[in-house]
């Protein structure tokens, strides 16, 4: 498994695990009411650049998919790096420096939205 995305996976689940979030693959997904919110790693290939994906999915809809992704850090308010990260895989300093920068955007930007669209009417 890539480092950044072990390191990735054992912070959110640390973080992200007592508020009901489980794990899919680089995926985190939990149901809020008749909604389904869910974000994900992105690593753009062929650089080590990345960003998180999220969405909120009413469950009415026929197919739910975790791993189906509306919103993109790079289009939420400004954020540090225009809401995309760089890392180097050899330096285990860089993958933890950039695992932390996305714990904290998460928590600052995706968490706020999962807050206020907990349900179809909000989402």
């Amino acid at each position: 498994m890539n480092a950044l995305v072990k390191e990735f996976v054992e912070r959110c689940k640390d973080e992200f695990g007592p508020l009901g979030f489980v794990r899919k693959g680089e995926s985190f997904a939990r149901v809020k009411n008749d909604v389904l919110q869910t974000f994900s790693l992105v690593r753009y290939s062929g650089n080590h650049v990345c960003t998180i994906k999220f969405d909120v999915i009413p469950l009415c809809v026929k197919e739910v998919h975790i791993d189906s992704e509306h919103y993109e850090l790079i289009y939420s308010e400004p954020t540090l790096n225009s809401g995309e990260w760089v890392y180097f895989c050899d330096s285990e300093n860089s993958v933890f420096e950039c695992v932390n920068e996305l714990i904290i955007a998460i928590k600052k930007h995706i968490m706020m939205f999962f807050e206020r669209a907990v349900d179809t009417n909000s989402a």
